[in-house]
């Protein structure tokens, strides 16, 4: 059996290059043939070059016909021109997603042509637009399929028109598609699959799937990390981590430092997209803490990463609500044995209460994170020791090999996989 982990969205900032990456290396290591297809291959420094030897990978821009590719950046060019014209006057969400299933869709289309044997072979579309996938599955016949649902939005009501249509496309699209194909779908969390089936979607094909790999790194010594990245040495850091984007909550975080007076420094570290509409330097300037808060509103080089992770005393995640999937910079904080703060929803919340990891504090309450931090701040050095031990325990749980087993064995029992 010979997989290949399609990633259309490697190359953008705030998907997921990383976490697809560290899944290829864990089935090469298992002694899966493993091939990674891309669109234009993975962001540079989201992944290591170590990882990316281990196993096979191409991407479509770089190993298709010159007049396709050529025409293919004329066609997304075309478009963004349109979208940042009219986003000038109006949302251009539409124009992006059209870009998005074009980009699915092709490097599906291309990761078929490297399929040469189709009865031995499962394509795992581990990030990507649906109904781009679903395109694709309606194209072709006779396949084992896989897809893993990233997409959040319906695990709450729809009341806008343009979203219950694009549900209803997905829903029709999904019935048709596996008519002719064996195809399977899987997210994280329950919450996530039960939103699925509550909306039309076929829930005979969704199934939820193993967290993610947690790399285990060895941590940097405290003042050593703080002295590279030119941090106050004594103070208490909580890092806020990672690609800012519309599903994470920066207004409660702020809110809750309001006067600067919650004790210890946030530091924003990560790109801030602009699908995040709430940006922590105007919100900090609102809430009157631009001296409690150091932000760097770029994307984190790779070699960089333990730094900023050895220099934090714990980890901040606020996410809104209906935030219900996953999240990699959790996973990057346990690799590093770092303590919690977390809202408490979704997957995100599960996993933080469930292995004790830290604090929880109710999402978009400010209120709620000032006591959280309080609590964090004024823990006795047992609890605090307490805590990382669970933290090193989880990592050890998610580590490359047992995840990797259990994603095996769920090919097994949902596509009917007998030779991995």
């Amino acid at each position: 059996m010979h997989i290949i982990l399609v990633e259309p969205f490697a190359h953008r900032v705030g998907h997921y290059g990383d976490l697809s990456c560290r899944l290829a290396c864990g089935l090469s290591k298992n002694s899966v043939p493993v091939t990674a297809v891309t669109f234009q291959g993975f962001l540079v420094g989201c992944v290591s070059e170590l990882d990316k030897t281990k196993f096979k990978h191409m991407d479509f821009i770089s190993n298709s016909p010159s007049i396709l590719v050529l025409t293919v950046k004329a066609i997304i060019s075309f478009l963004q021109f349109i979208s940042n014209t009219v986003q000038l006057i109006s949302n251009t969400q539409i124009i992006v997603r059209i870009i998005h299933i074009l980009e699915t869709f092709l490097t599906l289309k291309f990761a078929e042509r490297l399929n040469k044997d189709e009865n031995s072979t499962l394509m795992f579309c581990y990030d990507g637009e649906l109904i781009g996938f679903l395109t694709y599955a309606l194209y072709c016949s006779h396949k084992k399929l896989v897809y893993k649902i990233m997409d959040y939005s319906r695990t709450f009501p729809e009341k806008r028109l343009k979203l219950k249509i694009k549900r209803y496309i997905e829903n029709r699209l999904c019935r048709k598609a596996l008519e002719r194909n064996k195809l399977v779908f899987i997210c994280n969390t329950l919450q996530l699959l039960q939103g699925y089936m509550k909306t039309g979607f076929p829930g005979e094909c969704v199934y939820t799937t193993p967290l993610g790999i947690v790399e285990r790194r060895e941590k940097l010594e405290k003042s050593k990390a703080r002295s590279f990245l030119k941090l106050p040495m004594d103070d208490v850091l909580l890092l806020v981590f990672g690609v800012g984007h519309g599903g994470k909550n920066f207004d409660t975080i702020l809110k809750a430092n309001q006067g600067g007076n919650s004790g210890c420094r946030i530091i924003f570290a990560g790109k801030i997209l602009p699908s995040c509409t709430n940006h922590p330097r105007q919100l900090a300037k609102k809430y009157n803490c631009e001296k409690n808060v150091i932000i760097l509103d770029e994307f984190i080089p790779s070699h960089k990463v333990p730094y900023y992770f050895s220099a934090a005393d714990g980890l901040l995640l606020s996410y809104k609500k209906d935030f219900v999937v996953d999240s990699g910079v959790l996973l990057q904080g346990v690799g590093f044995d770092l303590p919690v703060i977390a809202s408490n929803s979704g997957w995100i919340g599960q996993i933080v209460r469930e292995n004790e990891l830290g604090i929880t504090f109710t999402p978009e309450n400010s209120s709620s994170l000032r006591s959280a931090m309080t609590e964090f701040i004024d823990l006795g050095e047992s609890s605090r020791y307490r805590m990382v031990k669970n933290v090193t325990k989880c990592a050890e749980s998610l580590s490359r090999s047992n995840v990797v087993e259990e994603y095996i064995n769920l090919f097994k029992k949902t596509i009917g996989v007998s030779t991995l």
